[in-house]
């Protein structure tokens, strides 16, 4: 039987609907591939899809929620 080890951190792309409310989640186990997706939808648009995204880190140890950076559309 082979153990996984799951990060300590994981990455969060939250995507927001044009009224603001929570549309979906994506999750990442590292910071470059959170930024990399979240940069793929700073084009104009994604205007029509939603009035922000964005990316936090989340500590699993601290059980801790900390913003990384946002997309405002």
């Amino acid at each position: 039987m082979t153990n996984i080890q799951l990060p300590e951190t994981t990455y969060e792309l939250t995507f927001y609907d044009r009224d603001g409310e929570e549309d979906s989640v994506q999750t990442y186990t590292d910071e470059a591939t959170g930024r990399e997706v979240m940069n793929l939808f700073d084009e104009p648009d994604s205007e029509e899809l939603y009035s922000r995204i964005a990316l936090t880190a989340y500590d699993w140890s601290k059980k801790e929620s900390r913003f990384i950076a946002e997309l405002n559309f």
